[in-house]
């Protein structure tokens, strides 16, 4: 079976190595990036993550909503978890339908529980199984 894939994208290049440090326990394919631009280039080269998960004010002229709806352009069916410190309510209003927020700070088992949950059960098993 092939890796889950999953896009990760903060501006701080800290938050980013400590979800990808997090999600490579549980087997993960990663791509961990701290610029929108290159998340952009990612997502429009390839349409094949499971998952992207993103902060929502990325310091740029493109934000986490926009990179979620270009990624669901490629891929309708790719989970999009927001991560922030943003309002709960500014999120709800803005997400992609059935995309999650997780509310920074968070503790590491809650994202993993997070990304377990919001991904199909087959992208699960294949993670489990790498």
């Amino acid at each position: 079976m092939t890796a889950t894939r999953i896009l990760v994208i903060d501006d701080e290049p800290l938050i980013a190595d400590l979800v990808c440090t997090v999600l490579a326990e549980d087997g993960y394919d990663l791509t961990c990036l701290s610029s929108a631009e290159d998340a952009l280039a990612e997502i429009e080269g390839q349409d094949n993550f499971d998952a992207v998960i993103t902060d929502i004010d990325l310091g740029g002229s493109v934000d986490g909503f926009e990179l979620a709806r270009r990624a669901r352009v490629h891929r309708p069916d790719v989970a999009v978890i927001y991560i922030s410190g943003a309002a709960a309510a500014r999120v709800a209003g803005e997400r992609v339908p059935g995309g999650q927020f997780l509310g920074k700070p968070f503790p590491p088992y809650k994202l993993a529980e997070i990304v377990r949950t919001s991904l199909p059960p087959a992208a699960v098993a294949a993670a489990a199984e790498d």
